[in-house]
């Protein structure tokens, strides 16, 4: 419910879809298209937060993006 200490109004996920296990497995095109997408919901106040590879939280490795 708080998210860099602002109560959280909306929470979104971006899931690609081909999975990938990171960012860094995007084709050229992936890559260009997600970051627009991206780009978007930075231009409507979004927070934009992904774990790290090999991050411990992960059960499964995939790649996700969360807009807070």
């Amino acid at each position: 419910d708080i998210w860099d200490i602002s109560r959280v109004k909306d929470h979104l996920m971006i899931v690609p879809k081909r999975h990938v296990d990171t960012i860094s497995h995007f084709t050229p095109k992936e890559q260009v298209a997600y970051v627009k997408l991206l780009g978007q919901y930075d231009q409507k106040g979004y927070s934009v937060y992904a774990r790290a590879p090999g991050s411990a939280a992960k059960s499964v490795a995939h790649h996700h993006t969360h807009l807070i």
